[in-house]
C-alpha cells in the first residue's frame, strides 16, 4: 500500500483515508484494506462508547425496591418495576435493551441484549424450565418463566440488584465514595475452582444463591463480578 495513504495521523479518520485513496486512484485491494480498517476502527470506537456509557449508568444506578410478594411472603422486584427504573437510566446514557426468547424441549432461554446508540451490544442469557407451580396451565407456566428470566437477565446485564424499601446499603442513585472492605476479597482463583460445584448445587435446589453469598460473606468480601456470577444461576420460584 502506498505510504501516502497509510494511517499515520490519528486526526485522519479511516473514512477520510478511503476518500483520499479513491482520489489518488488507489487499487481495489488497497481500498478494500482501508475499508476493513474503517470497520475495525468504528467497532472499537463503539465498544469504548458502550463501556463508558455503562460505567456512567452504574455511577448513577437507579434504586430498585422490592415491590412484590411471592411464595412464603418473600419480597421481590416485579418486572414492571425493574423495567421502569432501568430503562430510564439506560436511555439517559444512549443505551437500550431487548429480549429474545427460545425454547428447546422443556428448556426456555431468555437473552437480554444491551445496545449502545453507536451499535455495540452485549448479551446475557439465562435458562429454566416452565414454572408449573400452583395451578398454572401450560401456557401460564411458560409465561411465568419468561417473565422471571426477563427480570433476572435485565438485572444481571446491568449489574443491579433489588433491595427492601428500608434498606440503606449504598445502592442509592447518588454515587458514594468506595468503602474499604472490612474483610479480604475472596480470591478469584479459589472462586473459579469452587464455582462448578456451587453452581450444580444451586441448580439442583440443594443450595440457593442467597445462602451461598451469606456463607462466603461471613469471611470475605465478594467482588461485583463474583456476585453477578452467583446471581446468574437461579431456580424458578426463587425471587430477588
Amino acid at each position: 500500500m502506498s505510504k501516502e495513504i497509510m494511517l499515520n495521523n490519528e486526526e485522519q479518520s479511516p473514512m477520510a483515508l478511503i476518500s483520499m485513496a479513491v482520489a489518488k486512484g488507489s487499487t481495489v485491494e488497497e481500498i478494500g484494506m482501508l475499508m476493513g480498517l474503517a470497520e475495525r476502527f468504528e467497532a472499537n470506537q463503539a465498544k469504548k462508547a458502550y463501556v463508558k456509557a455503562m460505567s456512567d449508568f452504574k455511577k448513577h444506578a437507579p434504586k430498585i425496591i422490592k415491590d412484590g410478594e411471592g411464595h412464603n411472603k418473600a419480597r421481590y422486584a416485579s418486572l414492571a418495576n425493574v423495567v421502569s427504573k432501568v430503562v430510564a437510566g439506560l436511555s439517559a446514557h444512549g443505551l437500550s435493551h431487548t429480549w429474545t426468547t427460545k425454547q428447546e424441549g422443556p428448556t426456555i432461554s431468555v437473552t437480554c441484549t444491551i445496545t449502545h446508540e453507536m451499535g455495540h451490544s452485549e448479551s446475557t442469557t439465562l435458562s429454566a424450565s416452565p414454572d408449573a407451580t400452583g395451578s398454572k396451565n401450560a401456557i401460564q407456566a411458560i409465561g411465568s418463566t419468561i417473565t422471571y428470566l426477563e427480570r433476572y437477565t435485565l438485572t444481571a446485564a446491568t449489574g443491579l440488584a433489588a433491595q427492601n424499601e428500608d434498606d440503606d446499603d449504598g445502592e442509592s442513585a447518588a454515587p458514594r465514595p468506595a468503602a474499604v472492605p472490612e474483610k479480604p476479597f475472596y480470591p478469584q482463583e479459589k472462586f473459579q475452582a469452587s464455582w462448578p460445584t456451587w453452581k450444580a448445587k444451586i441448580e439442583s435446589g440443594e443450595n440457593t444463591s442467597e445462602a451461598l453469598k451469606i456463607m462466603l460473606r461471613s469471611k470475605y468480601t465478594l467482588t461485583d463480578e463474583q456476585i453477578q456470577t452467583i446471581n446468574s444461576v437461579v431456580l424458578v420460584g426463587e425471587v430477588i
